[in-house]
C-alpha cells in the first residue's frame, strides 16, 4: 500500500511539473499550442562600422516607433568592447547611444539587436523617464567608497560628457552585470 502511494505522488508530481512547463512555454514565451498556428518573429540585427579619428566618439542609430505596422519591437540590446550604451528619446523618436572617450582610433564596430514580432500590443523596450525624483546625497564609507570609486572609473572611460556619463552611471549596475 505505501509504495502505491509514492507512486501516485511521483506521478501527480510529473503531471503538474509537466503542466507547469507547458504552461510557462504557451503564456510566458509564445509557443503557439494548437497545430497550425503561427507566431511571427523577427530578430534584427545591425552591425555599425566606422572610422574613429582619435577623439571622443558618439554614435547614434535612430530606432523604429515600438509598434510600427502591427508589429511589436521588443527587447533592444547593443554592445561594442568599452563602449557605454543607452537608449535616448528626448528627440521624440528612440536613439541607440553608443559613447567612449578613450580616444578611440581605427576601424570601430558597435552592434544593435531587437526582437521583433507580429502583435498590436506593443511592450515598452525603450526607458521612459519621468518626472525628476528628490534624492539626498550618499555617503560612502570603506569597501562602498571603493566600489564607487570604482563604478565612476569604469562609467568614465564609456562617457563622453556629463550627459553620458549620468546616464552611464545609472545604467551600470546592470549594463556590467549582463
Amino acid at each position: 500500500m505505501k509504495l502505491r502511494i509514492q507512486f501516485y505522488l511521483i506521478l501527480c508530481l510529473l503531471v503538474l511539473t509537466g503542466a507547469g512547463i507547458a504552461g510557462y512555454k504557451v503564456f510566458k514565451l509564445g509557443v503557439p499550442i494548437v497545430p497550425g498556428e503561427n507566431v511571427t518573429r523577427w530578430i534584427v540585427e545591425a552591425k555599425i562600422t566606422f572610422f574613429a579619428t582619435g577623439g571622443d566618439v558618439t554614435a547614434r542609430l535612430s530606432l523604429p516607433e515600438q509598434d510600427v505596422a502591427n508589429r511589436s519591437v521588443r527587447m533592444g540590446r547593443g554592445s561594442a568592447f568599452r563602449y557605454g550604451f543607452a537608449f535616448d528619446e528626448r528627440s521624440g523618436d528612440p536613439d541607440a547611444v553608443w559613447t567612449s572617450s578613450e580616444g578611440k582610433e581605427g576601424i570601430q564596430t558597435l552592434y544593435f539587436r531587437v526582437h521583433v514580432e507580429q502583435g498590436d500590443s506593443p511592450t515598452q523596450v525603450f526607458p521612459h523617464f519621468g518626472a525628476k525624483p528628490e534624492v539626498d546625497k550618499p555617503v560612502f564609507t570603506g569597501v562602498e567608497a571603493d566600489a564607487a570609486e570604482g563604478m565612476v572609473d569604469r562609467v568614465k572611460i564609456d562617457s563622453v560628457g556629463a550627459e553620458s556619463f549620468t546616464r552611464h552611471i545609472l545604467l551600470e549596475p546592470v549594463s556590467y552585470t549582463h
